[in-house]
Formats: structure tokens, C-alpha cells, sequence
């Protein structure tokens, strides 16, 4: 089994289906695995470095139906688990983002796929769809990363990715042991997974609540995925035709300013370890210069 392997855990809506697109599929001097099958993609491995890329290792953030019994902290158990019983000492890379900014594409995701609970159920409710809080503590998950690893970690703040996409790339990929030359910023106006506006993620909470979905299960009627994604083309198309001001306040500013003071220790303990833009810190346990 490989010895050189870098794992890029996430978190969620950091960029990672962004570099999954347009970055990874450029690198050739190790073997990276993102979108296909671990197993399969094992059979074409050669004698040089791997980067396995999967923003969900770090957690499943929306619990359907069928994940009822799981979750984003047991999805994320097992994936450590798994993932350091095949590379204990791999790297790890993790992209980190204010948990409120996170949230909030967190949610705007929610409703592109069926969700219709209020942002401040979904931030501070106890229905079936809530969000995990407890998932998006930093320094919580950096420990846990260094029960299971003894490689290095690799913090990386979103926000230099959103406003220096080739330092980003090069910390990245030289993390990574790539060493292709990829410009990061020429497909830095290539956009996926667009968050919706205010006031279209309004017309989809109406929509959800009558098309019954995992993510609704309250609605009237069951629709198929691919008749739900129809119905929801036609109402964000029509979303720039009707609606006013009252379909604005969304993300209300006391749900965001109560998101900012649950994480506000949590999140300043993680900026004194990146500062503005990244750090990479040694996971083993010996090591003075990480404890949490």
C-alpha cells in the first residue's frame, strides 16, 4: 500500500467539486482520486504519490431518509476510521471557512435539494434535518484528525482561495507533491453548485413544502428526482418575475449573529493557528507545536 498519500477531507462547500472539475483532472505527476471509485481507481495506481480528494470525508452534512441512522459526525468517524487503517500516516489537507459563511451555502445547498425547513430551524431546530452543530467545531475535528493520522495537516483558509486562486493552487498542489504547473486562476470564473438568491431559495421553500421529497417528507405529493429537478428549473426561472421585498431576510442577521458567538471561540483558536491564509502543523503526538 501507497506511503505517500495526502487526503483532502474538505469541509463541505470550501471549493472542492470546484478543484474536482477543473484542477484535478490536470495533474499527472501523482495519481489522484476523486469522483470514481476508491477500489477501481486503485488498479490504475502507479509507483508515485496520491491525492485522494473528498469533501464528504470530513462529514455528510444533509441526513436524507435512507441516512437517517447516520449522520455528518458518524459519516466522518468512519471515514477516519477507514481512511488510517489503509494510510495512517498520510497528510491531510482541510479547507477551512467561518462556520456562519459555511452555513449558509450549507443551507442554500438544503434547499436546491428538496429541503424546506426555515434557516432558523435548520441552524438551531431539533427536527430531523437540523443542522449537526456540533459538526463544525475546528478544533474538536483537528483532534480527532490527529487520533487517526500522524502525517502533517494542511489548514487552509477558504478565503485566500476566493481571492488568490494560483497562491491557493500552489500551496495546494505543493502540499500535494504535485508538481504540475496549473494556472488556478484561468478557470477562476468557472462557477458550480451557485448559490440561488434570497429570494429564489423563498419561491424553493414554497415549492418544497407541497412536492414531497427525502428532504420534505411532509409534502403533498412524491415526486421523481428528475421531475423535481424540472419543477425547480421552472420556479427559479420564473423567481426573477415575481416575488418583492418580503421574500428577502433569509438569513436573518440575529440567527447569523447567534451562529457567530456559538463558534466565536472555536473559530479565533483556529486563526491564531493559520493566521490569514494557512499553516502546516505536524500530527504527531509527540509534537509541541499542536495541541488541542
Amino acid at each position: 500500500m501507497k506511503n505517500n498519500v495526502v487526503i483532502h477531507v474538505g469541509m463541505p462547500k470550501t471549493g472542492s467539486t470546484w478543484l474536482q472539475n477543473f484542477i484535478l483532472p490536470f495533474i499527472k505527476t501523482i495519481d489522484v482520486c476523486y469522483k470514481e471509485s476508491f477500489r477501481y481507481s486503485m488498479l490504475k495506481w502507479k509507483d508515485k504519490g496520491l491525492l485522494l480528494s473528498y469533501e464528504n470525508y470530513a462529514g455528510y452534512p444533509h441526513i436524507s431518509a435512507a441516512r437517517g441512522l447516520d449522520g455528518w459526525m458518524a459519516t466522518r468517524s468512519r471515514s477516519f476510521r477507514n481512511l488510517s487503517s489503509l494510510f495512517p500516516s498520510a497528510n491531510i489537507i482541510l479547507v477551512v471557512r467561518k462556520q456562519s459563511d459555511l452555513i449558509k451555502s450549507i443551507y442554500n445547498q438544503y434547499i436546491k435539494v428538496g429541503g424546506c425547513i426555515s434557516f432558523d430551524d435548520y441552524c438551531f431546530g431539533n427536527l430531523s434535518n437540523s443542522l449537526d452543530r456540533e459538526a463544525l467545531y475546528y478544533m474538536p475535528l483537528l483532534k480527532q484528525i490527529k487520533t487517526h493520522f500522524n502525517g502533517k495537516i494542511l489548514l487552509i483558509s477558504f478565503e485566500l482561495f476566493r481571492k488568490d486562486k494560483n497562491k491557493f493552487g500552489k500551496i495546494f498542489l505543493d502540499f500535494a507533491g504535485s508538481k504540475d504547473n496549473i494556472d488556478f486562476e484561468r478557470y477562476g470564473s468557472k462557477r458550480v453548485n451557485v448559490s440561488l438568491s434570497q429570494r429564489q431559495l423563498k419561491n424553493m421553500l414554497i415549492l418544497n413544502k407541497y412536492v414531497r421529497t427525502e428532504y420534505s417528507p411532509d409534502g403533498i405529493k412524491l415526486r421523481s428526482r428528475n421531475r423535481y429537478k424540472r419543477y425547480r428549473s421552472f420556479v427559479l426561472a420564473l423567481s426573477g418575475f415575481f416575488g418583492n421585498n418580503s421574500f428577502h431576510g433569509i438569513f436573518k442577521n440575529d440567527t447569523i449573529k447567534k451562529l457567530d458567538d456559538l463558534y466565536l471561540s472555536d473559530w479565533n483558536q483556529l486563526i491564531s493557528l493559520i493566521g490569514n491564509d494557512y499553516t502546516i502543523i505536524p500530527l504527531e503526538s509527540n509534537s509541541r507545536e499542536y495541541d488541542v
